[in-house]
Formats: C-alpha cells, sequence, structure tokens
C-alpha cells in the first residue's frame, strides 16, 4: 500500500516557505527552540512566526515560555523597538486552553498546510517544543481547512499579542 503522506502537492515551495521563516529568526538573532530548551526549569516552548510575503507589515517572532516559575510570552518585531520584544505574562488558564488545542488536533503527527495558494501574502508557522522534541508547522491564516483552522483559531483565542500586526 503506498502512501503520500509528507508528500507535498502544494504548489508553493515547503523548502522556500521554511527558509522564509527561518530567515526571519535569523535576521532577529532569536535562539533556536532546542537552545531554549536546554535552559534549567523550561517545561516547554512554542513559537509562532508570522510572515508577510508581500512587506505590507513586520515580520514578527513570538516566544511562549513555560517553565517551573512563569508562563512568558515575548513578541518581536523585525525592524522594530530596537529588536528588544514586547514582554506579556501568560495567565496558566491560557497556556493550558492552548496546549489543549494542539493535543486534540494531534498538532505533533501534522505536516504543514497543503495546498497553499502560490500568492499567499501571510504565513504562520506554529513550532511546539518539550524536551528533546521540536516540530513545526506552516500555514496560512486565511481561511484554512481544519485541523489547520483550529490551530488559528486557538492562536487568536489564546495568544492574540503573538499575531499583532503592525503595518510599515
Amino acid at each position: 500500500m503506498s502512501t503520500d503522506r509528507g508528500k507535498d502537492r502544494s504548489p508553493v515551495s515547503i523548502e522556500r516557505l521554511e527558509a522564509a521563516m527561518y530567515g526571519v529568526q535569523e535576521r532577529t538573532g532569536q535562539s533556536s527552540l532546542r537552545t531554549l530548551l536546554r535552559q534549567p526549569g523550561m517545561h516547554s516552548v512554542h513559537r509562532i512566526i508570522c510572515y508577510y510575503g508581500d512587506g505590507s507589515a513586520h515580520n514578527s517572532i513570538a516566544t511562549l515560555i513555560h517553565s517551573a516559575q512563569q508562563t512568558t510570552l515575548d513578541c518581536l518585531y523585525e525592524g522594530l523597538f530596537e529588536q528588544k520584544p514586547l514582554h506579556y505574562s501568560v495567565a496558566d488558564d491560557r497556556y493550558e486552553h492552548f496546549c489543549d488545542v494542539l493535543h486534540r488536533v494531534h498538532f505533533d503527527g501534522l505536516y504543514h498546510q497543503r495546498d497553499m495558494s502560490p500568492h499567499v501574502n501571510l504565513l504562520w508557522q506554529l513550532e511546539r517544543g518539550a524536551a528533546q522534541y521540536v516540530h513545526s508547522v506552516i500555514m496560512t491564516p486565511v481561511t484554512p481547512p481544519m485541523p489547520y483552522s483550529a490551530l488559528v483559531n486557538a492562536i487568536d483565542a489564546y495568544l492574540p499579542e503573538a499575531i499583532k500586526r503592525i503595518k510599515k
């Protein structure tokens, strides 16, 4: 029996999208999730990268850190605020609700969204890391199919600071 799981039939090159997301991380000087996870007391790390392919807004990178002491969200905008993040405390219930959605849609088994238009201008990458495990999914928040729409709705509901758009 053959399977096409993992094969990308999208008109958009996943490698190009991954390179764009990695570029945002590199240009903003953000550490990888694996590096962050090595810090003492770290339980899990999630990251949301917003990429504006048309340049209409500043790309952003939001890092949700759940440690033994607290849960915080650092939002950094490429080219703004001297590359210093805006810092937010996140209530435990918001964090738990967000993680619950990821669990319900089997986030760790998802592949990047398929069949995205080659003209898509807004992309999100959601990464999750815990212990030595890191997984990421690239999707578009503009009318995504299930289960990506559940992820988009969870980010919008529980971490709205992470996707705040700042126009250029």
